[in-house]
């Protein structure tokens, strides 16, 4: 067994919010990297946390790597917001 560890999953940035003149992605396009089928898109929503849905919710399965790596991508993009909630509310 290889010890190289790809990606599993790929985004691609699409819209974006300008704030103190500074634009910050809003969504995702999320892809399957080996053959770039489109799973579904990551966004923001309106608490500030992205969150993922996907694109056919009834069709398909996906292994648990390609889930634990989306899952990962998500909790990477809510990681700042949270930190920022967390000293401005405490906890």
């Amino acid at each position: 067994m290889s010890d190289i560890k790809r990606e599993l999953i790929e985004l691609e940035q699409i819209g974006g919010e300008k704030v103190d003149g500074v634009i910050s992605p809003i969504s995702y396009n999320v892809f399957y990297a080996p053959n770039l089928v489109p799973l579904g898109q990551i966004y923001k929503e309106v608490d500030g946390f992205y969150v993922f849905e996907f694109k056919r919710p009834t069709e398909g399965c996906w292994a648990g790597e390609v889930l634990l790596e989306l899952g990962a991508k998500v909790v990477e993009l809510n990681k700042a917001w949270r930190e920022q909630l967390s000293k401005t509310i405490g906890g």
